[in-house]
């Protein structure tokens, strides 16, 4: 029901009042609210939680409680929830008990009544009390039955009681398995065995806690918790990972692309929502997620065939409960693939990089590196660039780069992956010079790299006027601090091996890590690259990456934020290996 707007409003002036510490204001509001003259019982009895609740305004809450007259048909409920404010906003146990025993002797049901006195000598560790309660209670007459045992649990675990915790689960799961609050038993039973270090046991009572209920981030939690104690970091880190995917997962507004995901990587959301069975109630939801990592992924006609095959049914239903609109992702689509058409200026056998946004028209080698000529145009048609690549190993090249007047605006070469040559040019339409190496005297018309320190930076420059005469020179290190073992050799050499990562020629990264010794590398910050190099050969059959869970569980080192520092980011190569991995889903 919708509550009356002078509740709200009240609620929200107290609210501001408190915020702000204005005791005058509060006390006016919290009088005007009280000399309302509304009656309706579930007006006085939602409003009056949401003071408990959410301001911990006890006082104001009791008051809201004790105006419910006793022909309300939510007295029972409001004496049950007015017990809970002299408990915890009062601790006043004697009070709560009164009000209880009054409940039954104006005739509120006493099953209800039973579970709360049985909560309260919880809190008071007369533990047999509450069991004599609890065992009062007539199973028939509660709708989630599951809540009382779970009461059980919670004073066996007191009683260090295993056997008649395991009872208690056992007649859950046997009767009580469709209740809402039976994942809530499951999860008590499963703390119960780890507080015993039962973590095998443990393991398999959480299976019982389906995807999506409410309860599964609890059983996430509790599955870090095992890994952990049996020192294995990697799982345990996965399932932080997929807890902290299923907070997000409501965090949209209708719109492909909108939830926040943290750091988890398009990896782990795509193993997470492919674990949902089709026997689930919520695997359509699933697919709905992995249609829109696909979106992120710019997979737009796997996106689109995703949405499509969900039935109508299943589109309905997840409309209404998580309150998308169909009708507007359909749109978000077309849009999207009508913004990536091919233009004009673009040969019909270029193909589009749906990583790097760009149109490509080259030659690929088996190991995925292009040969040859290669020649890109940027998402409007223009050309962007041109590269010359040669070798067998697809990361020795030469480039030239052009601003839209199609001026060259840079050249180079990279050889094994390592820049041993960068040329900028002052452009009449761009001005590279001065944007990026801070070179503003006019007379400079191109800049020649002199010293590079790792994958593709510049450290000093050779300045050359109009005539190609020599006129100065540009140290960039200059009042720059750079980490420990960055001008080495070795570095250097470490940075062969994320060539071949970052080009795709997988095969060759166990051949170059095989030339550095990791104890000769300084610093913990590149010993931990190497390892992550390791990780990713290890993972590597041939020159394609297999994406198993293991891979997936211990892909996080990848974003060790401390690589940064060396210019290393493994964020491209991660979108690739979830490109792939949602293309083997989708074939499934």
């Amino acid at each position: 029901m919708e509550l009356d707007e002078r509740l709200i409003e009240a609620y929200n002036n107290i609210s501001e009042a408190s915020y702000y510490g204005d005791d005058e204001d509060y006390e006016k509001y919290k009088q005007d609210l009280l000399a309302l003259d509304i009656t309706d019982g579930e007006q006085l009895y939602i409003i009056a939680q949401h003071f408990m609740q959410g301001l911990s305004s006890y006082e104001i809450a009791k008051a809201l409680l004790q105006k419910i007259t006793k022909n309300s048909e939510f007295y029972s409920k409001g004496c049950i929830v007015l017990s809970d404010v002299e408990r915890f906003g009062f601790e006043n146990y004697e009070g709560a008990f009164a009000i209880l025993d009054e409940a039954i002797a104006s005739g509120a049901g006493v099953d209800n009544i039973l579970f709360a006195k049985a909560r309260i000598y919880v809190d008071l560790e007369q533990n047999q009390e509450a069991l004599a309660h609890l065992e009062q209670i007539n199973p028939d007459k509660m709708e989630n039955y599951s809540n009382i045992l779970n009461w059980y649990m919670t004073v066996y675990r007191k009683l260090d009681n295993l056997k008649k915790a395991h009872e208690t689960f056992e007649l859950a799961k046997s009767k009580y398995a469709t209740d809402y609050s039976y994942p809530t038993v499951v999860l008590s039973y499963a703390r119960f065995l780890i507080a015993e270090e039962k973590y095998q046991e443990a393991l398999m009572i959480l299976e019982e806690v389906t995807q999506l209920s409410k309860d599964y981030i609890g059983a996430l939690s509790e599955w870090q918790n095992i890994y952990r104690q049996l020192d294995e970091p990697n799982k345990a880190d996965l399932y932080m990972r997929w807890q902290h995917i299923l907070e997000h997962a409501w965090a949209h507004d209708g719109v492909i692309n909108s939830a926040i995901w943290q750091s988890e990587t398009d990896l782990d959301k795509l193993q997470f929502w492919n674990q949902i069975s089709k026997d689930s109630p919520e695997y359509y939801y699933a697919k709905l997620q992995i249609a829109f990592i696909a979106f992120d992924l710019n997979e737009i006609e796997i996106s689109k065939e995703i949405l499509t095959a969900i039935p109508e049914m299943e589109k309905n239903r997840i409309e209404e409960e998580y309150d998308y609109d169909f009708q507007t992702l359909f749109q978000k689509l077309d849009e999207k693939l009508q913004a990536t058409a091919r233009p004009e200026t673009v040969p019909k056998d270029a193909f589009f990089d749906k990583k790097e946004n760009i149109w490509v028209l080259g030659q690929k080698i088996d190991r995925q590196a292009y040969i040859g000529e290669v020649l890109e145009w940027d998402i409007d048609g223009r050309l962007s660039e041109k590269s010359i690549y040669t070798g067998n190993e697809g990361d020795t090249v030469t480039f030239e780069a052009y601003n839209q007047a199609f001026e060259t605006e840079s050249s180079g070469r990279w050889v094994e992956g390592l820049m041993v040559e960068n040329i900028v040019y002052r452009c009449s339409n761009s001005d590279e010079l001065e944007s990026s190496y801070g070179v503003e005297d006019p007379a400079v018309t191109k800049a020649v790299g002199t010293k590079f320190s790792l994958l593709n930076q510049t450290m000093a420059i050779a300045l050359y006027n109009q005539s190609g005469d020599f006129i100065g020179e540009k140290d960039l290190s200059e009042g720059n601090e750079f980490p420990e073992g960055f001008f080495d050799s070795l570095t250097r050499e470490l940075f062969r091996v994320y060539s071949a990562a970052h080009h795709g020629v997988y095969s060759l990264i166990a051949k170059r890590l095989a030339k550095v010794n990791r104890e000769d590398l300084q610093g913990e910050e590149l010993q931990s690259l190497y390892d992550a190099f390791a990780f990713i050969a290890a993972h590597v059959e041939g020159n394609n990456v297999v994406i198993d869970d293991d891979f997936i569980s211990g892909h996080g080192q990848l974003s060790n934020s401390s690589f940064q520092q060396y210019d290393v980011n493994f964020s491209g190569f991660i979108e690739t290996q979830a490109r792939k991995y949602l293309k083997e889903i989708v074939a499934k």
